[in-house]
């Protein structure tokens, strides 16, 4: 196995193009997380049919295996929105982005809870890519790969293939990350703005992103006004 070379990113200037810059585009991992998807997605039916001891009828009825816990709530905020009024005023606690993507994409599909799997399904897949990409400023591709495989194997993983925020706010925060490393540093202030849009954890972001702006002063010793787009994050 190749060894790492974790000083390369802070070691080149900024506009000096990565060693190993690729397409961020690669097939090949669409597939794997495709794979896995309806790896899980078909294990989880056939388990619970023979623990059951019954058919789910049809894709809808398959959804509903996994469609437990937020998940219900996050479906009911898209399709109605948030109230102040009756046992749904508590859904006030769920942020806002995945509700609103799941809603949109419902009024292509016409259908919530496929639309939900839709929206994870599409971030779990960018997850792979800005991860695969977020890993190789440090080392080489072959653990950039591994970290991907690791990742959608891990047990609980399965949160990223189901109606809930896990997988958009992982793909907002690499982003975010991905965007900062490689000093885009516009992007990575309103991606960090989107993931505080998901989950209240997008708040912790702008300490991280502070602290990378320090450690690349810290490298160059020069100052950057484009670190000036932190302040606009909680916005």
């Amino acid at each position: 196995m190749k060894q790492p070379n974790i000083k390369r990113n802070r070691e080149q200037p900024a506009d000096e193009p990565q060693p190993h810059a690729q397409a961020w585009f690669e097939p090949r991992l669409v597939a794997l997380v495709v794979a896995v998807k309806l790896s899980l997605f078909l294990f989880g039916v056939q388990c619970y049919q023979v623990l059951s001891n019954q058919l789910t009828a049809g894709l809808r009825g398959r959804l509903e295996i996994w469609h437990r816990w937020d998940a219900l709530h996050y479906v009911d905020i898209a399709r109605l929105g948030y109230t102040n009024v009756g046992e749904k005023n508590v859904l006030i606690v769920f942020f806002p982005l995945y509700p609103w993507l799941v809603r949109a994409f419902a009024w292509v599909s016409g259908e919530y809870l496929l639309s939900a799997f839709v929206v994870s399904g599409l971030a779990s897949v960018a997850v792979a890519l800005l991860l695969k990409q977020l890993v190789q400023l440090d080392f080489a591709s072959d653990i950039a790969d591994a970290a991907v495989v690791f990742l959608l194997i891990f047990p609980t993983s399965y949160f990223l293939h189901i109606g809930y925020t896990e997988s958009l706010f992982l793909a907002l925060t690499l982003g975010c990350f991905l965007a900062a490393r490689t000093d885009r540093w516009a992007l990575a202030c309103v991606l960090a703005g989107l993931a505080g849009l998901t989950r209240i954890n997008g708040l912790f972001l702008i300490p991280a992103l502070l602290a990378e702006a320090y450690q690349q002063y810290r490298t160059t010793r020069r100052w950057q006004r484009q670190w000036l787009w932190i302040g606009i994050a909680p916005l």
